[in-house]
């Protein structure tokens, strides 16, 4: 009925990514074995995506649209009209009222949503997740490559592999027992296991958002804009998650996050038995990503993204 050790650790990944890795390995997913080159490459994304830190109007007023054509560039996802809008208004009330998004409460929150999400899934979203996750797809892609994606690939550094059928089935197992837990409604006790696994989705959560801003603050240092907690506005708690639902490290501008995608073409090329195909046309993040491909269209949608601006008004 419940997960196993190996796809449990993965659940926020499938249904809100979560990760237990270390900050040096997520360093040496994303291309760089520097920290300082690192750092410097984080700053220069969040340089261009220019959000707010202080209660600068023009600033505010621009968030939204700036945020969406980041992620969007990266990833294909854009907010929505309705979703810039209130997050226009919650980032303003944030800044004209001092109050931030603990990060213990965006854990409860995604926590909260990979659940209703897992509950709801269809066979066809599950089998389309499996497929996603095998990787980036393209009819050119050489022989050799074609055959490597046979298998689901948890994280964007290579760790967690998974016979595609397995991911399947084990996710279809914990999507059942979801299922039938929302049927027994609000009043019902959640069995033992399924309170266990939503603990250790939501403890990681805790330790991959806190992994997040410690980076994004290393390389910023005004990152939260002066506050004097840890929390985060509404604006900074969505692209939180989207770093953590994408697994994008948020490591370089337009043009170097372009510049990874021709590299990867070039050295892939050198190796293999045929031509690579270029990453014109593709995303880095989501999808069919280049870089990594997850289910992002599931992940951060209209809905979830609103939740995120609702827990702050």
């Amino acid at each position: 009925m419940y997960l196993t050790k190996k796809i449990a650790f993965s659940l926020g990944l499938i249904v809100l990514t979560i990760s237990g890795l270390f900050l040096w390995k997520a360093n040496a997913a994303s291309g760089l074995t520097n920290r300082d080159d690192f750092n410097l490459q984080v700053l220069h994304s969040l340089v261009e995506l220019n959000l707010p830190k202080s209660n600068d109007q023009t600033v505010i007023d621009a968030a939204p649209d700036n945020l969406s054509n980041y992620i969007n560039y990266r990833s294909g996802i854009s907010l929505s009209k309705a979703n810039k809008e209130a997050l226009r208004l919650a980032e303003q009330k944030s800044w004209d009222q001092a109050k931030r998004i603990g990060q213990p409460q965006l854990a409860q929150i995604l926590t909260d949503v990979a659940f209703e999400k897992l509950g709801s899934l269809s066979d066809t979203d599950i089998n389309n997740m499996a497929e996603t996750l095998c990787g980036f797809n393209d009819q050119a892609l050489p022989e050799n490559f074609k055959r490597g994606k046979r298998m689901v690939k948890l994280r964007a550094n290579g760790e967690g592999w998974l016979d595609p059928k397995d991911f399947i089935s084990q996710l279809s197992s914990a999507r059942d027992a979801q299922f039938a837990f929302n049927q027994l409604g609000s009043g019902s006790s959640m069995p033992f296991l399924l309170r266990v696994e939503r603990s250790a989705v939501y403890n990681r959560m805790v330790n991959e958002i806190s992994n997040r801003v410690k980076y994004l603050t290393l390389a910023d240092p005004g990152f939260l804009g002066g506050s004097e907690s840890d929390g985060l506005t509404p604006s900074k708690a969505l692209l939180v998650t989207y770093s953590i639902v994408s697994d994008d490290l948020l490591a370089g501008n337009a043009t170097e996050l372009q510049q990874k995608m021709l590299e990867k073409q070039e050295v892939i090329t050198r190796y293999s038995k045929g031509r690579y195909p270029g990453p014109q046309s593709h995303h880095a993040y989501g999808v069919n990503g280049y870089i990594y491909s997850s289910p992002l269209n599931y992940l951060l949608d209209d809905a979830s993204t609103a939740r995120i601006f609702g827990s702050h008004q």
